[in-house]
């Protein structure tokens, strides 16, 4: 299926296809519960890096690189030092 000019693609086509194009970056974007299976799926795929949006911990093999990134919780310590460095300003 397509967003605008975006295709979509379900997970079953999206690993043959990350392993024949050698892909080796995975970006992980799932519901709660679900990023260590696809963790694990596109590592199994050959990725080698994960960028993981989840508030999910996922474990992988020494050799795979993970970033953490946590959406929500950065946004809220973006907005807490914001707030901080505006009060020092008004000092």
């Amino acid at each position: 299926s397509r967003i605008g000019s975006i295709t979509v693609m379900s997970i079953e086509k999206l690993i043959p296809l990350a392993r024949r194009m050698h892909v080796c970056l995975g970006l992980i974007a799932t519901p709660a519960g679900e990023a260590q299976n696809i963790a694990n799926m596109l590592t199994g795929a050959g990725i080698r890096a994960l960028w993981n949006f989840t508030s999910d911990e996922i474990e992988t093999a020494q050799d795979i690189i993970v970033e953490n990134t946590r959406i929500g919780m950065d946004i809220n310590a973006g907005y807490l030092n914001l707030i901080e460095q505006l009060r020092i300003l008004d000092q």
